[in-house]
């Protein structure tokens, strides 16, 4: 279903990038100035030892925080997809992995270019969402023949994700 509010930002032409979509939980990090530490987010709530998001906090505890000094980082939030078992079922060797989606810059307020977020998810060691089309936008029956196109974490998918570059910096999105 292509959500109707969203559909007006497209023009041919404009740069788009089209991810897998992922059924899994919404996790976040980001560095806090105030605190010094990394915090680790799932969609809603601040994690901690007792309430690890079916142990997203231990994995970024032992995983992810240690590879980098993230105050390097701290302008940044970093979002992605906690694989864990939801509604669709993927390989066994999917799960318990995240995968980074988007990164938001604070000092500017926007989301930074998917080709910032691959570079920085290269850079740190982090797994970048399975991309299945960087290009310009050619219609919307081109977007759509990228659904069930992908077989990287299993035989389903729940859709895919199709984001427009060139919109990322007009002043009347969010």
């Amino acid at each position: 279903i292509i959500r109707k509010s969203n559909a007006g930002e497209f023009d041919v032409s404009d740069i788009i990038s089209i991810t897998t979509k992922i059924d899994g939980a919404n996790a976040s990090i980001a560095w806090d100035e105030t605190t010094q530490k990394l915090e680790i987010f799932s969609r809603d709530n601040l994690l901690d030892t007792s309430n690890s998001l079916k142990g997203f906090y231990d994995y970024i505890k032992t995983q992810v925080e240690p590879k980098t000094d993230w105050s390097i980082y701290s302008d940044f939030v970093f979002f992605g997809e906690w694989c864990i078992k939801h509604t669709i079922k993927y390989n066994s060797d999917w799960y318990g992995k995240w995968r980074v989606y988007d990164i938001w810059c604070k000092s500017t307020n926007t989301y930074v270019s998917q080709e910032r977020v691959k570079a920085t998810c290269k850079q740190l060691g982090l797994e970048y969402i399975e991309e299945l089309y960087n290009g310009p936008f050619i219609s919307w029956e081109h977007c759509r023949s990228f659904m069930n196109k992908s077989a990287a974490y299993g035989p389903d998918q729940e859709g895919i994700v199709v984001k427009n570059q060139a919109a990322l910096f007009r002043p009347e999105n969010r």
